[in-house]
């Protein structure tokens, strides 16, 4: 009668289990939101010796101890605007099609009831005090958008559920696409030269 009852009471914690969703491992795939634009040029064109007549320029200059590529970006109707990228978090990548800006954003959405989740195969981490921190591997993602310009970013455009939760990755992956030519490995560094 014991066994029957130890049975019987495993059986009715499983079912307790599997119904509430407690001990069940969610699995989900992390999606891209892309944010892209033209970009163009400061001409730099110097009338007396013609020097960079007509060349696509990415201008390059620091503040403080950051370093920062600038680019005008397309603000439309015409109009241009001046944007700086940090260069120690943006690549350059020649190209021969159209001057442009490409910033590559992870975010995943979640069930409001799954705590116990991967993303991508790997585990997803709760830590941190006072403010907690999420994690997947090595990469820190939000739920909302203290410290992190991307979550606002990608929450305009992705349709999130009532009983789901967004989560954003701080980091993003950007890229200045210049046209081919435009990043030169060799150059005259002789400023004794310079008139």
């Amino acid at each position: 009668m014991k066994i029957k009852k130890f049975v019987l009471m495993v059986l009715l914690a499983g079912l307790i289990l599997a119904v509430s969703g407690c001990g069940k491992e969610y699995h989900y795939t992390s999606r891209t939101y892309v944010v892209s634009y033209p970009i163009k040029s400061l001409g730099l064109n110097n009338d007396v010796s013609g020097s960079f007549s007509g060349a696509f320029f990415v201008g390059f200059g620091s503040l403080d101890t950051n370093t920062y590529y600038y680019v005008y970006a397309d603000a439309g109707n015409g109009r241009y605007i001046l944007k700086k990228y940090d260069a120690e978090t943006t690549y350059l990548q020649e190209t021969d099609g159209k001057p442009k800006f490409k910033e590559i954003i992870r975010y995943f959405i979640t069930d409001n009831n799954s705590e116990n989740f991967t993303v991508d195969g790997i585990k997803f981490r709760k830590q941190g005090w006072p403010l907690p921190s999420f994690y997947v591997g090595n990469v820190e993602y939000t739920n909302n958008d203290a410290f992190n310009n991307n979550y606002d970013i990608v929450a305009q455009h992705v349709k999130v559920g009532e009983n789901q939760t967004l989560y954003v990755s701080t980091e993003s992956t950007s890229t200045l696409y210049v046209p081919r030519g435009t990043i030169k490995v060799k150059f005259n560094a002789d400023v004794n030269n310079v008139k």
